[in-house]
């Protein structure tokens, strides 16, 4: 049974569609979780501030969890229950979900998320103190629901943005580049380093996240790698897991350090 919607605390995701130009409003989504990570997903020819709590509950309809979520490997590191508010749970991104069901392809999103967790478990095996901790998979009907990670209040963009604090840039990118030279020296590479993939701590200082681009150097990239305007080249031949990818991002960085823009 799908969610009963009585206020916005009960929507998970929602979204204005327009088209290509951002002239035309197309159509709004949303989705909603139920307690044991059941996803419901709707969509409405509805601005999302003419759609009252009732139509939110009779659109939202139940996503196969097939459709979402891998299965988890024997050997997958399965993290503690816990409800602790300094932990996040990083769940399938749900912006392109009705694109890909409209184009019949349900194999993109589980691939995303297996990919992200099997990075994962080889980088927390060397840890270190500027790279995201992990605390291992959140496990429902034998899938993976979601991935356990420190929680932090904002990504660097964000942090930048709203002028939250102010960052000490030598230092900043001394700690950043550990974390880079780390992964390298395990054989990995990060393949998507940009602004929104760093967060700020809580003494200003990186945490590398995201690794759903991470790979052995020298492999073949996969079903993610690499953010437009954070790469060297076109972005369809980025196709290998490269040091060198991630050495042209932090020199993005530290001149975007110099004059932020915010896109």
């Amino acid at each position: 049974m799908a969610p009963q919607i009585k206020g916005p605390d009960g929507l998970h995701y929602l979204a204005e569609i327009y088209n290509d130009n951002c002239t035309d409003f197309e159509y709004t989504e949303f989705a909603s979780y139920g307690p044991d990570d059941e996803l419901y997903f709707g969509h409405l020819s509805i601005p999302k501030l003419k759609i009252s709590y009732e139509q939110f509950t009779s659109a939202l309809v139940r996503v196969p969890d097939e459709h979402l979520y891998p299965k988890a490997p024997p050997n997958i590191m399965i993290a503690p229950e816990s409800s602790a508010n300094d932990l996040y749970i990083k769940r399938p991104r749900l912006t392109m979900y009705q694109v890909y069901k409209e184009a019949n392809d349900h194999t993109i999103m589980p691939a995303l998320l297996i990919e992200e967790a099997v990075a994962l478990e080889i980088v927390s095996q060397h840890p270190h103190s500027n790279i995201v901790r992990y605390h291992g998979c959140r496990v429902r009907r034998d899938r993976i629901t979601g991935l356990v990670l420190d929680r932090y209040a904002s990504d660097l963009h964000k942090f930048m943005r709203k002028g939250v604090g102010k960052v000490d840039k030598s230092s900043f990118m001394e700690a950043l580049e550990s974390a880079v030279q780390h992964l390298h020296s395990h054989g990995m590479a990060h393949n998507d380093i940009n602004p929104k993939n760093i967060m700020v701590n809580k003494d200003n200082m990186p945490v590398l996240v995201d690794f759903g681009s991470c790979n052995k150097i020298g492999d073949k990239l996969k079903t993610s790698g690499g953010t437009p305007a954070w790469i060297e080249g076109d972005h369809n031949e980025y196709k290998t897991s490269e040091a060198q990818h991630d050495l042209f991002a932090l020199g993005k960085i530290r001149e975007w350090l110099d004059n932020p823009v915010f896109k």
